[in-house]
């Protein structure tokens, strides 16, 4: 919890000093991203999410709009870490990949043949957001962001 506080912190810091347009496209894809996901959050573990009600979320506009900036913020995140990470050559070695995809398939719960089926994505996402974090270490190690100790 502390470390994706940490990481929040950072990406406000970075995204309100380099305000950018994105997209809409990007930002769409994205809310259909966090709608999906929190469809399938709702629903019982192993249990298939109904795709008509999928559907019908994907499409409620007033649902849509409640996403928005949350999307929005999540696709500059993504493209100004993503930004930092080439332009400092920060990379992912395979053998972390590897190990955080054991984790992830460990507390997902997957067998072998989900992880065979879709190894491609998986990979790719967990390389992608391994590199974002390693970003956010980069920004946190030689950034000038100064933290306030807040009074509990």
């Amino acid at each position: 919890m502390r470390a994706q506080s940490a990481f929040e912190k950072v990406v406000d810091k970075v995204l309100l000093s380099n305000n950018f347009e994105v997209p809409d496209s990007l930002v769409e894809s994205m809310i259909d991203q966090l709608i999906t996901s929190a469809v399938g959050t709702q629903t019982k573990q192993g249990e298939r999410v109904n795709q008509s009600f999928l559907k019908a979320q994907l499409g409620d506009a007033k649902l849509r709009e409640q996403f928005r900036s949350q999307a929005l913020k999540r696709v500059q995140s993504i493209i100004v870490l993503t930004h930092i990470a080439k332009q400092e050559n920060i990379t992912v070695p395979q053998q972390e990949i590897f190990e955080s995809i054991a984790n992830f398939a460990d507390k997902q719960k997957f067998n072998f043949q989900q992880l065979r089926d879709n190894q491609r994505e998986i990979f790719q996402e967990i390389k992608n957001e391994l590199t974002l974090f390693k970003a956010v270490s980069f920004v946190l190690d030689n950034g000038q962001i100064t933290w306030e100790k807040k009074e509990a």
